[in-house]
């Protein structure tokens, strides 16, 4: 069984993310207004802040995000239907090439 990891606290996350503090926050903050019962579950990561931070719906994984040098990282985990969804979708162009040469 892996190790729990810390999550880290705010005055961390402020000293690595610095001006992308907020952006951090708000990602977050919008992903909890349009899931209910998120999660907020940290792993060992290779990234230089050594963690990152998944968000989950019911141990579902949604989002990956990861703190770095006043900027913040992010993943977007969709299932086969939402890719289908989103590409039959009114998205813009260059979002649906970006989800179309992503590794599946």
């Amino acid at each position: 069984m892996a190790a729990k990891i810390k999550p880290p606290n705010e005055a961390e996350l402020r000293a690595v993310l610095g001006s992308g503090f907020e952006l951090w926050c708000e990602i977050i903050r919008v992903t909890m207004e349009v899931c209910a019962q998120l999660d907020q579950v940290w792993k060992p990561s290779k990234a230089e802040f050594g963690r990152i931070c998944l968000l989950q719906h019911k141990k579902r994984t949604l989002l990956y995000i990861t703190p770095d040098h006043d900027k913040v990282w992010s993943a977007i985990v969709l299932g086969e239907r939402a890719y289908g969804l989103a590409m039959t979708s009114s998205l813009p162009g260059a979002i649906k090439k970006m989800f179309s040469e992503a590794k599946p």
